[in-house]
């Protein structure tokens, strides 16, 4: 196979000269010209298809700007986290692999008659430090310019960046620098939500189903029981939602072996599939009803007895130390208590509490 031509504009910027006013010995400078030059990743089936030998060297080019831009001396080390990466390479290899798929698909789809022709909100599924989400916004704006597959490119409306660490641990500020001149050049925006939990699915659902566009997932190095959380994500949102799945796992969650201890089922990961959203609704409320019942933040209801919001009718110092009439009260509150399982009214589960040296079967287990 022979090797790209230097640049996607035609000219050699790896000979380039550089000048004093960069930190020309940050990594982004050489790992751009790898990056255009590297004709392994070409081999990588799913770069496979014609024209993304383009990708390449626009993805080379799109490095190299931002050392142009952010890799000057007078701007310090400001931007060294970012463009000084030790695995800068290797992160943007692993960010072309998932994108030419996805690239494919919004080109393939791009004239169906039905919804999936409208515009696509991308989603970065634990972004780290965003360089799938940055490079892509850039890569938007690129080929415009050169013509590379701009049904694709245009019909991505946002990028978003979804990570459980926030803004405190990690420095997302030239996410911040590039949706500056994003609308000057033609480029997506990237919305950075930050402090969500993918494991939460629940609460990042809603936050998608407001969004109006089709959602298109990627997730890079997804560790452990993150690659099953994804999946079980894009299942809920149902396929009229989630159109595309772009999965790269690191690991994933280790089997456990079949012994004395364990089931079939201890040894099987679950994986959420999709709820209508009737199905979804109670399924809320009964989890938020299990949490008032185990007491989980705030008190759900006051003291079935003395009315209290202090404490539990268990704790409360107006039971009669009669245990027959103790008893009778705690059964009472009881019928009254959601199952501590579910949640749900109408049943709960039979548990012993203990009166003195006398043990009763009562109908529940958190009395209220």
């Amino acid at each position: 196979m022979t090797s790209p031509p230097p640049s996607a504009d035609g000219v050699d910027n790896q000979g380039e000269e550089r000048g004093s006013g960069y930190n020309s010995h940050w990594r982004i400078f050489r790992h751009a010209d790898e990056i255009r030059h590297n004709t392994d990743l070409l081999s990588d089936p799913t770069l496979a298809s014609d024209g993304n030998e383009q990708l390449l060297l626009l993805a080379g080019d799109v490095m190299d700007s931002w050392g142009k831009q952010w890799a000057t001396v007078a701007q310090g080390t400001r931007w060294a986290s970012f463009l000084n990466k030790k695995h800068l390479k290797e992160e943007v290899e692993e960010s072309i692999v998932a994108l030419a798929p996805l690239i494919l698909w919004l080109e393939k789809t791009a004239d169906k008659a039905d919804d999936d022709a409208t515009k696509v909100t991308v989603v970065d599924v634990c972004c780290g430090k965003g360089i799938c989400s940055i490079l892509l916004s850039y890569l938007c704006g690129r080929a415009k310019a050169a013509k590379y597959r701009t049904k694709a490119f245009g019909r991505i409306d946002r990028i978003v960046m979804l990570d459980r660490e926030t803004s405190k641990t990690v420095d997302w500020g030239h996410i911040g620098e590039a949706n500056k001149t994003a609308s000057s050049e033609g480029r997506p925006m990237i919305e950075i939500w930050e402090g969500c939990n993918l494991h939460e699915t629940d609460a990042i659902i809603d936050r998608f189903e407001a969004i109006p566009s089709t959602l298109a997932l990627i997730g890079i190095h997804l560790c452990r029981h993150l690659s099953p959380c994804c999946v079980g994500l894009v299942n809920a949102l149902g396929p009229d939602k989630a159109k595309f799945l772009c999965l790269a796992p690191c690991c994933l969650p280790r089997q456990v072996r079949k012994n004395k201890r364990t089931n079939e089922e201890a040894r099987t990961i679950n994986i959420p599939l999709y709820e209508e959203p009737a199905a979804r609704t109670r399924r809320i409320e009964a989890m938020k009803l299990r949490d008032q019942s185990l007491g989980r933040g705030k008190r759900g209801a006051d003291c079935y007895l003395c009315k209290s919001p202090e404490h539990f009718v268990r704790a409360c110092p107006q039971l009669p130390s009669d245990v027959s009439e103790r008893l009778r009260i705690l059964q009472d509150a009881a019928k009254d208590s959601p199952c501590w399982k579910c949640g749900k009214l109408g049943h709960s589960k039979k548990v012993r509490l203990y009166a003195g040296s006398q043990s009763f079967r009562v109908e529940s287990i958190v009395l209220h």
